[in-house]
């Protein structure tokens, strides 16, 4: 919990703080750690120990990236999805993938890390990444930067007589880069 420099030393604020602090108390599970970057009055009166920590000397990660995809991120009716069915069924979450890119250029198909396709992601999730600067042909995603986040059972079945005409597992990865 942050208790942020607007706080300061009046009443109003002083209880601003204490709701707050009580919050982050009751939601604790195993540690609570209170920063901020000045004293703070109610920190004071309530006895807490305060550790001052010196500015970090190590530099921060330049490029840092986390997404959860969904079924929307992904191409539901890739060919590869639907040819690789032996592959994708026997994933598990957190196993690791590969995303490369298409051979238009345009978009990031999925692989296993033996190099078969298993699917590529949606034209959203394609344009998402590449604003953010995940461009196919100008960025490279390394080993263990995308990884399976779920199995996501395709489903859907005739509006008119209830028949399922489609049915197979599509992958939904995670991506996590820093560096």
């Amino acid at each position: 919990m942050q208790l942020v420099d607007g706080f300061g030393i009046s009443l109003d604020e002083t209880e601003s703080e204490r709701r707050l602090f009580y919050v982050g108390m009751t939601r604790a599970k195993e540690e609570l750690v209170l920063c901020s970057t000045r004293q703070s009055l109610f920190v004071m009166e309530s006895g807490v120990n305060t550790k001052s920590l010196s500015p970090a000397t190590t530099s921060l990660p330049r490029q840092m990236f986390y997404s959860d995809l969904s079924p929307g991120d992904v191409y539901l009716g890739h060919h590869s999805t639907k040819n690789s069915q032996h592959i994708i069924t026997h994933l598990q979450e957190g196993t690791p993938l590969k995303f490369q890119s298409n051979r238009y250029n345009n978009g990031w198909d999925i692989f296993t890390t033996q190099g078969q396709i298993i699917g590529a992601l949606s034209k959203k999730a394609n344009a998402e990444l590449a604003y953010k600067g995940f461009r196919p042909g100008q960025f490279q995603f390394q080993a263990s930067e995308v990884i399976v986040r779920s199995i996501y059972r395709h489903l859907r079945k005739d509006e008119v007589n209830g028949n399922i005409t489609e049915d197979w597992f599509v992958v939904i990865p995670q991506i996590r880069v820093c560096r």
